[in-house]
């Protein structure tokens, strides 16, 4: 009996050590592979719950998801370590777990409120479906990069954006539009790439019948050339709670709670300026016509062809000159208005608007501060990140503009009033900090920021403010002045010089 044990024990260890020395086998054959959202969902990956979006300015932290959502990536062996690149903007409301083949490696990693952070997950080699588990309490959870430990990749990992386009002719001239029409080729739900006047069309899953072509829905359909792109309309149809993401550009599209929608077009994208645009839907699009614009974009009535139907109320970077150039403009004015926005019943956000004048060069720079007013340095003194988060402490980056508003925060230059109508250069700063300190002369600004295209705005400010939202209570209705506030048509506004603001600081036209 006791021998039996003896040789059980034996055994145990000698199995012990033999999968030991597997383990470290494996370990040395392993191969690290990186998979990056920063832009897009990496070939092999399925989400159960699409991203918002993905940012690609300021923290650059990639795939925005704002549900919960199950990622998987199939076909992975030997994995033993997953390294996950994350973000969240709001404390300990958010977690990550992940397991392989359904084990779980690591314990769950409850987000703090930090950027770019890396989350390590460990277990035994195992084969199997890797599954990263986002857990959404509250806000966002970011996902930039996950690169995983195994012995052999479920794909080449990377996304599938490195080979899009490699088919193309690269000499090809292009017409300032291009269309493009469905083959005549018929089949039903498979992956499929075609190429038409040197643009690739390649769809994870679609359908062709009939005279259209379809992105199926929870899949991708990538558009590409050989040069970068202004802008694309779809004239087809899109089911019934129709929405969808882009990798580049603005997208507006029609939407419907009731029914599905034929529109021509029923999709745009305006601002790409890539050779790429990946188009993500979670409900299926068909296509007839897919026209691609290389020289400028179309005039489209995109209030009436998208406003109503439930599209995104998606702001435009058009506006913007997209030559690149590096600007430090002097201003010797400035003046603050402090406000609150009631996001929801139980959250209040305090606001802080600076504009930064100097009439003489008919120039002015809007910051818009999500911070408490400070009487003494206009708000804390500290580094404001520019950025999307809509957080305490941050500055807001500017979503554009549309043809009544530019949103801050924005540097304006060379206004120009022609009695009915005015101009101006509009630059909306989207990344970057902005330095506040006391001063003995008042206050002390410091920004170092890039527009959307790219362009630099730095600016140094030393001297005294204004605050604008108590030094013209005097000022009657209906009545502009030159610097104050007024009341026209029931509604509150603030004029400065040639320039009219509504209540919250921004920009009328």
């Amino acid at each position: 009996m006791r021998m039996s044990v003896i040789i059980y024990t034996n055994m145990k260890k000698i199995f012990t050590l033999f999968l030991s020395a597997f383990a470290l086998f494996c370990t040395m054959n392993a191969e690290e592979v990186t998979y990056d959202f920063s832009t897009s969902i990496p070939s092999g990956w399925s989400c159960s719950v699409e991203p918002n979006g993905f940012e690609k300015t300021g923290a650059e932290r990639g795939a925005q998801f704002t549900k919960s959502s199950v990622l998987t990536l199939s076909g992975s062996k030997g994995i033993s370590k997953v390294v996950v690149t994350c973000s969240a903007n709001i404390d300990k409301k958010n977690s990550i777990a992940v397991s392989v083949n359904g084990t779980q490696f690591g314990t769950t990693a409850v987000l703090a409120k930090e950027a770019n952070v890396e989350k390590t997950f460990t277990g035994t080699a195992t084969d199997g479906d890797l599954v990263l588990t986002l857990t959404r309490g509250d806000k966002s959870i970011y996902i930039k990069k996950v690169v995983v430990t195994c012995t052999e990749a479920g794909n080449t990992g990377g996304n599938d954006d490195d080979q899009l386009g490699k088919d193309l002719d690269p000499e090809y001239v292009y017409a300032d539009i291009v269309k493009v029409v469905a083959p005549t080729d018929e089949f039903y739900n498979q992956p499929y790439t075609f190429i038409q006047n040197n643009i690739e069309i390649k769809c994870s899953k679609t359908t062709h019948m009939d005279g259209y072509f379809s992105c199926a829905a929870n899949e991708t359909m990538s558009i590409t050339a050989t040069q970068p792109i202004v802008a694309i309309t779809i004239n087809g149809m899109v089911k019934k709670n129709f929405e969808a993401t882009v990798n580049n550009g603005t997208l507006y599209y029609a939407s419907s709670e009731e029914t599905e929608i034929t529109q021509d077009p029923v999709i745009y994208i305006g601002d790409i300026n890539e050779k790429s645009v990946t188009l993500t839907c979670l409900k299926q699009l068909q296509c007839k016509e897919v026209t691609l614009y290389f020289k400028e974009a179309p005039e489209l009535d995109l209030d009436e062809l998208f406003g109503g139907m439930g599209g995104d109320e998606i702001y435009t970077y058009s506006y913007e000159s997209d030559k690149v150039q590096t600007l430090t403009p002097a201003f010797d004015e400035l003046g603050v208005v402090p406000f609150q926005v009631q996001m929801s019943e139980e959250v209040t956000l305090p606001f802080v608007n600076m504009f930064f004048e100097n009439e003489d060069q008919d120039m002015e720079l809007c910051l818009q501060f999500i911070a408490d007013f400070d009487a003494n340095t206009i708000v804390a003194p500290g580094v404001y990140p520019i950025d999307e988060t809509l957080e305490v402490g941050h500055i807001v980056a500017s979503p554009g503009g549309d043809e009544y508003d530019d949103y801050p925060s924005y540097l304006l230059t060379d206004y120009v009033d022609m009695g009915e109508y005015q101009d101006w250069n509009i630059f909306y700063l989207v990344s970057g900090t902005v330095t506040v300190a006391a001063d003995p002369a008042g206050v002390k600004v410091v920004v170092d920021a890039k527009s959307y295209f790219g362009s630099t705005i730095k600016v140094t400010y030393v001297g005294p403010f204004v605050d604008y939202s108590t030094a013209i209570d005097t000022i009657a209705a209906d009545k502009a002045a030159k610097n104050g506030k007024y009341i026209a048509n029931g509604k509150l506004y603030i004029q400065r010089g040639n320039l009219r603001y509504n209540a919250q600081g921004l920009l009328v036209r």
